[in-house]
C-alpha cells in the first residue's frame, strides 16, 4: 500500500507549487505580525507567563525574514508559529538556510515555494521521533480539499506508530499543530461530534512530509513491509472501524468479523489489538441523520481506504466496506450518497471480478444497477444487470437468476429493446417456475405479457 499522492509526478508538483496561496508584498510585513501575535494569544491561554507577542515582533526583523522566506502563506505560519513556541530569531533562518545550503527567496523569486522548505526545516528540527512520525502519518489521508478529524488523526498515528515503533501520544499531535505544520479548521464545521474538531495540511507541506517516510525503519520486518504500508494498513483498519459505527451495531455480529490470514489465526493478541482501533465507539446507533453527517467528512478517506485495499489485494477489507455502508444510505437519495455508494460499489466490484467470485459479483452488480436506475442511466444499468445475471447463473441461484432476468427484461423495454426485453423475461419465467418461486412467476409472467404486448405493438 502506498499514501495516496506521496510520490508525485514532476507534472504533480508544479501543479502543487502552482497552487501555493501567497501574501500581496505589501501586507506580508502586517500578516506575518498578525500571525505571531495569534499564535502568541493561544499560548497565552496554556502559558500566561509566555512572552509578549509586541516584544517578540520588535526582536524579529520582520522585513529580513520576508527576504529569507519569502511571503508564502504557509512559511509565514509556519515561521509565526516558531517565533512563538521556539523563540526562532532572524539569525536561527539565516543559519539554518546556510546549513541546507539554500539562498535566500530573496535572491530567487521565480522558486518562492523554497520559503516554506525552509520554515518547515525549522520546525521539524525542533520536533521528537514521535511528533515527526505525527506528521509523517498525516501524508496517508486524502489529499485537500478533504479535512482530518483530529481525533482520526491521532488513532492512525498511535496505531501506527506501534507498528514503527514509536509511542505516539495527543501531545505529539498537538506540538505539530503548534508549530503551525498543520492548522486547525475552524470554518464551515457544523454539530457536536467530536469527529468535527478537524484538521488540514497544506497540499505543499503534505509533499514534504511524506519524504522522511520511505527511510524510516520499521523494526522486525521484512523488506517489503515500509512506513508507507504501515500507515496505509492502519488507515484500512481505521476505515473499516469507522464504517462499522456508522452501520450501527446490528451489522457487528461475531460471525461478521474480517477473516484472518493462516498466519494471523495463531495471534490473536495481535488481532485484538487492532480491533482497538476504532475512532469514537460514542457514535454507536446513530440516526439516520447523524450517520450521514458523521460520514460526510470522512467518504473521501473510505473511498481511498478501499482503493489501498484494493490495490494489494486486500478485497475482503473492501467488501466489508461495502457489506456496511451502502444499506446504511440506501434511503437517502442525494446525488453525493449515490456517487459514494457507486464509486465504493465500484471498487468491490473490481474486487471481485480479479478474483472471479460470483457470489461477490452478485451482490456487487446488483446494487450497482439499482444506482444507476435511480441515477436513469438505462445503459450503465444494463451492463452491470448483465453481469449480475451472469453472476447469478455461476453460482447456480435460480431466484436470483429469476430476479436479474426479470430486471434486464424491464430495462431492455425501457431502451427500446423489445426482442431482448421478450427474451430476458421467458428466462425470468422459466428459473421462476424452476425455483418454486410463485410470487418472482407471477412477477415474470407480467413482464413477459407486457414486453409480448409492446413488440406486437411495434410490428
Amino acid at each position: 500500500m502506498r499514501p495516496d499522492n506521496s510520490s508525485p509526478t514532476p507534472q504533480d508538483l508544479t501543479r502543487l507549487i502552482r497552487g501555493i496561496p501567497y501574501i500581496p508584498d505589501v501586507d506580508a510585513a502586517e500578516y506575518l505580525r498578525g500571525a505571531i501575535r495569534r499564535r502568541s494569544a493561544s499560548l497565552h491561554a496554556f502559558t500566561p507567563d509566555a512572552a509578549d507577542p509586541e516584544q517578540l515582533i520588535a526582536e524579529i526583523d520582520i522585513e529580513r525574514v520576508l527576504y529569507l522566506l519569502g511571503t508564502a502563506q504557509p512559511a509565514l505560519e509556519i515561521i509565526a508559529a516558531c517565533i512563538v513556541e521556539l523563540g526562532t530569531t532572524t539569525r536561527a533562518i539565516e543559519a539554518e538556510i546556510r546549513r541546507i545550503d539554500i539562498r535566500p527567496v530573496g535572491t530567487q523569486p521565480t522558486h518562492a515555494h523554497l520559503g516554506i522548505d525552509i520554515a518547515f526545516i525549522v520546525a521539524f528540527r525542533a520536533l521528537t521521533r514521535e511528533q515527526r512520525w505525527a506528521l509523517h502519518s498525516l501524508v496517508i489521508w486524502s489529499p485537500p480539499p478533504a479535512t482530518i478529524a483530529r481525533e482520526y488523526a491521532l488513532v492512525v498515528a498511535t496505531g501506527s506508530g506501534r507498528l514503527a515503533g514509536v509511542l505516539v501520544n495527543p501531545d505529539d499531535l498537538a506540538r505539530i499543530i503548534a508549530l503551525g505544520l498543520v492548522l486547525p479548521v475552524t470554518e464551515g464545521i457544523k454539530g457536536t461530534l467530536e469527529s468535527r474538531e478537524r484538521i488540514r495540511i497544506d497540499p505543499y507541506v503534505r509533499f514534504i512530509a511524506a519524504q522522511g517516510l520511505a527511510e524510516w525503519p520499521i523494526p522486525d520486518a521484512d523488506a517489503s513491509v515500509t512506513a508507507e504500508t504501515v500507515l496505509a494498513s492502519i488507515l484500512v483498519h481505521w476505515a473499516v472501524s469507522f464504517a462499522e459505527i456508522i452501520a450501527g451495531p446490528d451489522m457487528l455480529a461475531p460471525e461478521d468479523a474480517l477473516p484472518l490470514e493462516e498466519d494471523e489465526e495463531a495471534n490473536t493478541e495481535e488481532e485484538s489489538e487492532e480491533r482497538l482501533i476504532t475512532p469514537d465507539p460514542d457514535l454507536a446507533a446513530l440516526t439516520e441523520e447523524e450517520a450521514w453527517d458523521a460520514l460526510v467528512p470522512e467518504m473521501d478517506h473510505v473511498l481511498l481506504a478501499a482503493q489501498l485495499a484494493r490495490e494489494v489485494g486486500a478485497a475482503e477489507y473492501v467488501y466489508r466496506l461495502c457489506q456496511l455502508l451502502p444499506p446504511r444510505l440506501r434511503g437517502r437519495d442525494a446525488p453525493e450518497s449515490r456517487a459514494f455508494r457507486r464509486t465504493l460499489l465500484e471498487q468491490g466490484l473490481i474486487c471481485a471480478r480479479q478474483r472471479k467470485s460470483a457470489r461477490e459479483t452478485l451482490l456487487l452488480a446488483t446494487q450497482l444497477t439499482d444506482i444507476a436506475l435511480d441515477d436513469q442511466d438505462m445503459s450503465r444499468a444494463a451492463a452491470f444487470g448483465r453481469e449480475a445475471l451472469d453472476a447469478a447463473v455461476a453460482v447456480k441461484d435460480l431466484r436470483a437468476v429469476a430476479f436479474a432476468a426479470r430486471r434486464q427484461a424491464a430495462i431492455a423495454i425501457r431502451l427500446g429493446d423489445l426482442d431482448g426485453a421478450v427474451t430476458s423475461a421467458r428466462q425470468a419465467v422459466a428459473t421462476a417456475r424452476a425455483a418454486g418461486d410463485r410470487a418472482g412467476l407471477m412477477e415474470s409472467i407480467a413482464v413477459l405479457e407486457a414486453a409480448t404486448q409492446l413488440r406486437a405493438n411495434q410490428v
